[in-house]
């Protein structure tokens, strides 16, 4: 994929981004017997509420399909709990993905960890 021409590789592309607060918000249920008010210390987010977030994909592929996403990990694991590893890195890609998506105006084809101690690659 990173040989090929008609491609383009993209190493440690920085990116800032603005993503919805609400986004990192998991959502309240309130049972009607129940209320909880919130404290005025408590923050309160709103819709027009952002965070910027900053990052470095290590490596984004610009393909004729959409792009790709490549992170690299050094996590000591082995070739077999990768799924489960991978599984911790999940919310990261979906946020590079994100990004990379909402900038370039593209599509996103793919997302993958490549573990560096066993030398696997594992699709999220």
């Amino acid at each position: 994929m990173t040989l090929d021409k008609n491609n383009t590789v993209l190493r440690e592309w920085p990116f800032t981004f603005a993503v919805p607060a609400s986004q990192w918000l998991e959502p309240v249920t309130c049972d009607s017997s129940l209320v909880t008010r919130k404290t005025s210390d408590e923050p309160r987010v709103t819709s027009d509420d952002f965070i910027i977030v900053q990052g470095i994909v290590d490596l984004l592929v610009e393909t004729p399909g959409g792009l790709v996403i490549v992170d690299f990990k050094t996590d000591n694991v082995s070739a077999d709990k990768l799924p489960d590893r991978a599984k911790l890195y999940r919310s990261q890609l979906d946020l590079y993905a994100q990004a990379a998506g909402a900038i370039t105006g593209k599509k996103v084809c793919g997302k993958w960890l490549y573990f560096l101690k066993p030398g696997c690659i594992i699709e999220v």
